[in-house]
């Protein structure tokens, strides 16, 4: 496995044969791991890094065309369309399996590939994506995966790390997170319940967990609670809310509620699909960075 600035997965890719793109990612797949997706940033350093280290070597990227676009399948974000980045100018441009251009149409039968050949990288340094037919069975497999120390809810790419050595308060915990050059954790709505289970699971019950969300005053004046990185509003409304979360609301600084969860076994089991509380933020706890 190696890291690439910018990126907390890991990457890890296989030699042992050429694969199409469906067994690229069924490869992934059956190493628990995920079809590599790189940020535009580090798609640029990471086909510089292959290039320095493994030569010519394309591999497949966790990207399809659904006929007019080519979408990112872990998030359904439409991948950049900006012209720098692709290795002819546009999505809209497909090669075939010479690499010649083809026509001006995205075709269902194309996925994503980033294009890890010397001679496009001396001379288009910047442009890392091409498309491929799919069933190409020559290029190579690419995965990701959090490093050692980690967990991570299948399917998800979020990677969380666990920092238990002493109980501190959230803004404490906020700088910690920052000193291993990461942030407190925003997990997505939809893998939270599986994540306090997840952590419950390997760890036990280390308490409180402090998470990114602080409450603020609205322009109406309401208390809401948000994200604080993201600046999104986890809404009151939320099912994923454990029963009298809001007892802790202040609106003084002294008294300020923060976000947190706690995996103890006796919440999961009274409320399954209920994993976060707000706890004050002077008050210790441990923390959960990403």
């Amino acid at each position: 496995p190696f890291k690439i600035e910018g990126s907390v997965l890991e990457f890890i890719i296989f030699f042992d044969e050429q694969r199409n793109w469906f067994n690229a990612k069924r490869k992934c797949e059956a190493e628990s791991m995920l079809t590599a997706h790189p940020s535009d940033k580090v798609a640029i350093k990471l086909r510089k890094h292959l290039l320095e280290s493994c030569g010519d070597v394309p591999v497949w990227l966790n990207a399809k065309s659904d006929g007019t676009k080519f979408v990112w399948l872990d998030n359904n974000a439409e991948l950049n369309r900006d012209d720098n980045l692709w290795l002819i100018g546009d999505p809209t441009s497909i090669f075939d399996q010479l690499w010649h251009y083809l026509d001006e149409r995205i075709s269902i039968y194309h996925c994503l590939n980033l294009a890890v050949l010397f001679d496009n990288w001396s001379e288009r340094p910047r442009r890392v994506y091409a498309s491929k037919l799919c069933s190409f069975p020559y290029f190579y497999t690419l995965c990701e995966d959090c490093p050692a120390g980690f967990v991570r809810v299948e399917g998800s790419r979020q990677c969380f790390k666990v920092l238990n050595n002493r109980a501190i308060n959230w803004e404490n915990g906020q700088q910690e997170c920052l000193n291993e050059n990461l942030v407190l954790a925003s997990p997505h709505d939809n893998i939270a319940v599986a994540l306090r289970q997840l952590i419950l699971d390997k760890y036990g019950d280390e308490g409180p967990l402090w998470l990114d969300g602080v409450i603020e005053a609205d322009y109406t004046g309401q208390l809401v609670m948000v994200w604080q990185r993201h600046q999104r509003e986890l809404d009151w409304d939320s099912s994923l809310w454990l029963p009298g979360a809001r007892r802790e609301l202040r609106s003084n600084k002294d008294s300020l509620a923060c976000l947190h969860m706690w995996p103890k076994q006796s919440d999961v089991t009274a409320y399954p699909t209920q994993p976060y509380s707000t706890r004050r933020c002077k008050f210790p706890g441990k923390t959960l960075c990403e």
